[in-house]
């Protein structure tokens, strides 16, 4: 149950990552933003204690999140675009 607010914002994410990204026509700003997001929420949580309070808890695993679905979707994209449809 703790790691559901991370996990429930990734296929979000993903889904406005790639919104963006069709909107933009480019990926390397979107890119760029979520490794962003990934660092901080990465570099947030190992900040916390064990007594640390759950609501920040879930806020740096949703800033994670946000980070980590926006670079998923776009290595994705990535892929699709590379290979052949023989």
């Amino acid at each position: 149950m703790a790691i559901l607010p991370g996990t429930a914002f990734i296929p979000v994410a993903a889904v406005g990552g790639g919104i963006i990204i069709s909107k933009m026509q480019r990926f390397r700003t979107v890119n760029s933003i979520a490794w962003l997001l990934v660092t901080i929420g990465f570099s947030l949580m190992t900040q916390l204690k064990i007594d640390s309070h759950k609501g920040i808890q879930y806020g740096f695993q949703v800033i994670q999140a946000i980070g980590g679905g926006m670079v998923r979707d776009i290595f994705k994209m990535i892929y699709l675009n590379g290979t052949n449809s023989r």
